[in-house]
């Protein structure tokens, strides 16, 4: 437990993320919008973060060439630690992604046609 105290101190030195995540992790939700779709914003760069992540140390492990891509991708499964489980943590991020930031876009596509009457969102 203290070392893990240790490496959060130590990125939190060189990136000074916790005074922003401590901000947004205690943000208060409106009663009035407290639903499934005030979610999908958070949920989306939530997932798109993830992406992010799996990304990088995919991109660092993936070979992409015809000849060493198969075996780039056995040692991923087999030999790295949690190798097996990085990929479908990737696509199902891809997947929760699109379908969140969608309902996202549709939420505030359809708010601004709804909240005033007779005008279209732009104009």
């Amino acid at each position: 437990m203290r070392l893990i105290k240790n490496v959060g101190d130590w990125f939190d030195q060189r990136l000074q993320l916790a005074a922003p995540i401590r901000e947004t992790m205690e943000h208060p939700v409106p009663r009035q919008t407290a639903s499934w779709a005030y979610v999908f914003g958070s949920a989306a760069l939530t997932v798109f973060m993830l992406q992010l992540v799996t990304g990088i140390l995919l991109a660092l492990l993936y070979v992409p060439s015809a000849g060493e891509a198969w075996n780039s991708l056995q040692i991923l499964n087999h030999q790295v630690a949690l190798g097996w489980f990085i990929r479908p943590c990737m696509a199902g991020a891809r997947i929760s992604w699109s379908r969140s930031s969608s309902s996202t876009w549709c939420r505030s596509s359809f708010s601004e046609l709804t909240n005033s009457p007779g005008s279209l969102p732009g104009s």
